[in-house]
């Protein structure tokens, strides 16, 4: 039985989340606190799995108790439940938290989001790695991807078009966009969003709050050991979402699958990035042994950390509120059997992309991924390989992967 913790210094928001939960009581063990020092005090005794947090209380407010929580229970999963609060309230919190749900929240989104986050806790078994997850407030940026977003945010006036770019060319920055628009601190977003339309969701003043003033993201230092594994990862990481958007045109994929399968590709490694943060020497010595060994770092990965990138990835953008279906298709991608699709969808071109793009990159990328063949023929698209594979090599040239 899942336990959640509910802390708000309103009686009748308490009263009121008592009643809207009710229904759950066979299923979920809920403790109720009217601060979050109260709150602390019974997690030295019980931890909780999930903690859901008014923002504005007296004393300790939402972010600072989750900002507490995170460091001396980092499994736990925190979720702010609030109502109305200034951008910069809400950007404190965009570390600390994982998702953010507005009041008045419906007894179906609450039960929902909670079982969701239930449900991906399941999924992924190793409690360490579900720690060492869950306590990521973002992935680290390059120190040169920082000095260009700094030069780019530079006042008095701000290109968009160069801000898309550089969001859009770097994993962590990508990610963390995606997971405040997607997750309900900028307002509701409504399902995929398009790429190209996450920067100005997310306004240029929010980024720059972010990166500038909160320094959210920790910064991967110039000359480091797996600088050169990272530049090539960014790399191969535009590539695989700029062939999954050209594979899902070029079938005439609707525009929500097409969006799908961009951002799908390009977040299907994002667990790969995931485990290097969690442990770099670690990962360091994974590298370098695929590359002196040519052995797929997929299997390396298995035998260092117990758990598969792909689970680690579903698992971090479940935790950050990512629309369910990439979700899915991050997690399925090594296997898109898996998700039970017998029509060309997103996950199809996700899945022959990361394996094109591998292909067409092979003097400098060890295979990992393999074209699950039988899918493929169970949804008619053995014929378009040769197609597929003549896009991701274009890609690869324009994207000069070195």
């Amino acid at each position: 039985m899942k336990r959640i913790f509910f802390v708000d210094d309103e009686q009748k928001v308490v009263d009121g989340l008592r009643r809207m939960l009710r229904a759950m009581r066979d299923e979920w063990e809920m403790s109720f606190f009217s601060s979050g020092p109260a709150a602390l005090e019974a997690m030295a005794v019980c931890r909780p799995d999930i903690v859901v947090s008014d923002m504005r209380m007296p004393g300790m407010n939402g972010a600072e108790f989750l900002g507490e929580v995170r460091r001396r229970h980092p499994g736990t999963v925190r979720l702010i439940l609030s109502g109305q609060c200034d951008r910069d309230a809400v950007l404190d919190a965009a570390g600390p938290a994982h998702q953010f749900l507005s009041k008045p929240c419906s007894a179906e989104t609450l039960r929902s989001t909670i079982g969701r986050i239930c449900e991906i806790q399941d999924q992924l078994a190793n409690t360490e790695i579900r720690a060492a997850v869950a306590r990521l407030q973002a992935l680290p940026i390059h120190a040169s991807h920082l000095r260009t977003l700094a030069e780019v945010l530079a006042p008095p006036k701000t290109s968009e078009t160069d801000l898309i770019r550089v969001v859009n060319q770097d994993l962590a920055l990508f990610s963390k966009c995606l997971q405040l628009v997607s997750s309900g601190f900028l307002g509701t977003q409504p399902g995929v969003i398009n790429p190209a339309e996450v920067v100005p969701a997310m306004g240029t003043d929010a980024i720059r709050s972010l990166v500038l003033e909160k320094r959210i993201f920790p910064a991967l230092p110039a000359g480091s050991a797996l600088e050169s594994w990272a530049n090539l990862f960014q790399k191969v990481s535009q590539a695989t979402a700029e062939t999954a958007r050209r594979i899902a045109a070029e079938e005439r994929a609707g525009p929500a699958t097409v969006r799908l399968a961009e951002i799908g590709g390009h977040l299907a490694r994002i667990g790969v990035a995931v485990l290097a943060v969690i442990d770099p020497a670690k990962y360091l010595q994974i590298w370098r042994l695929g590359v002196h060994r040519r052995m797929p770092k997929m299997d390396l990965e298995m035998r260092f950390y117990g758990v598969h990138r792909a689970d680690v990835g579903a698992y971090l953008l479940g935790l950050w509120g990512a629309p369910s279906e990439l979700v899915d298709i991050v997690r399925n991608t090594p296997w898109p059997r898996r998700a039970g699709d017998r029509d060309f969808s997103a996950l199809t071109a996700a899945h022959a992309a990361c394996f094109f793009v591998e292909e067409a990159a092979s003097e400098l990328l060890q295979p990992n991924y393999s074209l699950d063949l039988p899918y493929l023929q169970e949804v008619g698209a053995i014929s378009r390989l040769d197609c597929w594979r003549e896009i991701a090599r274009s890609v690869v040239d324009d994207v000069e992967i070195t």
